[in-house]
């Protein structure tokens, strides 16, 4: 009996097939591994009938209830498929996300990780020294930061030190670890805190390694040959405002105080990351940096928006006197300064433009 796709995962899919960029959609998502493809679908789909001479495998719709006249059919080569019952079609990538009832860029990333996804090196929108054909998190060698400090190593120690004086110790748990250290000694993480991005269901999306030792550059350090552009770090999207900072550890500071929080790993958001937010309803407020490249980042932000005719933009920035929210005191009460301070993108605008003026 195949699954019927939840109501919230059809929109969220049906958002990312009407809107997604299409040079993305058509020049990664289809990039996937034709032997991954046949085996994947012939075990997923039960219900199935094989036709044109092995080619293609007819099955009742996922988009209409008792189909069985078998309306859709998949090539069981290149994935692209469609249905003859209420004209859907698409591709590899947004049938898997169909029938594992998760939402595109969930799919996305399970992709990458199976390693069957590749990425077109020669097309022009992609080519970059971040390019990369497959994403392996080299989690066997990953040590999850001690919560206590017994038997600890300097480096555990120093990287538990790191979490305390953040006020991040309640998130990081024996039972749900957020941040690591590598055993391997040729790793480029090696002496780093490695922030893991950690789905719901304990999945890690992606890293970030950050300094632990002054003598180390950069202070971070992403994975080699992928795009952060690609990615969110996991919100649980409960709450009726998703706050965006530039990183990770800033955005574990907004949740230690109660907030749903995500970031972009960087100031540049890309217009995969914006949609994929907006694609929630929530309201969206950025709290980046206070800094030139944060207000920079905000207009970016703001830009894509606009471009995409997507709702009204929010923005918040840490008080006077700190850079960003990690900097700051968990003691400082955080969570009323950002109920008090959030802003329209177009206060920003007019600030902006009175400052200029002056």
């Amino acid at each position: 009996m195949i699954k019927e796709p939840s109501d919230q995962i059809r929109e969220i899919n049906d958002f990312f097939r009407d809107t997604f960029d299409r040079i993305l959609l058509e020049k990664i998502m289809t990039q996937i591994k034709e032997d991954f493809i046949y085996s994947y679908l012939m075990d997923k789909i039960k219900d199935g009938r094989i036709v044109s001479g092995g080619q293609e495998l007819t099955f009742p719709s996922y988009f209409a209830k008792d189909d069985h006249k078998r309306h859709m059919s998949v090539n069981l080569y290149t994935g692209l498929w469609q249905c003859f019952k209420t004209g859907r079609r698409g591709n590899f990538t947004y049938l898997y996300s169909i029938i594992e009832d998760i939402p595109m860029r969930r799919a996305i990333s399970d992709l990458m990780f199976k390693g069957v996804m590749s990425f077109n090196e020669s097309d022009p929108y992609l080519r970059s020294p971040e390019t990369v054909t497959s994403f392996n998190i080299p989690i066997e060698h990953w040590k999850p930061v001690p919560t206590v400090w017994d038997d600890c190593s300097d480096l555990e120690r120093k990287a538990n030190n790191f979490i305390f004086d953040r006020g991040l110790t309640r998130l990081h748990t024996d039972q749900n670890p957020i941040f690591f250290t590598t055993t391997d000694p040729k790793a480029i993480e090696r002496h780093r805190l490695i922030i893991a991005y950690v789905e719901a269901d304990h999945d890690i999306i992606y890293y970030q390694a950050r300094a632990l030792y002054q003598y180390q550059t950069p202070k971070y350090i992403n994975p080699p040959k992928i795009k952060a552009s690609l990615f969110l770090l996991p919100f649980k999207g409960d709450q009726d405002t998703i706050f965006v900072t530039e990183g990770p550890l800033d955005a574990f500071a907004l949740k230690a105080q109660g907030l749903d929080a995500t970031c972009t790993t960087g100031s540049s958001p890309s217009e995969y990351q914006v949609r994929s937010l907006y694609a929630t309803g929530k309201q969206i407020v950025v709290a980046y940096d206070n800094d030139e490249a944060g207000y920079k980042g905000l207009q970016k932000f703001e830009a894509v928006r606009k471009r995409l005719s997507l709702p009204e933009l929010y923005f918040v920035f840490p008080p006077q006197g700190f850079k960003d929210w990690g900097d700051m005191d968990m003691d400082l009460a955080i969570y009323e300064w950002i109920s008090e301070n959030i802003q329209p993108y177009n206060y920003f605008s007019k600030a902006k433009k009175a400052l200029e003026e002056l």
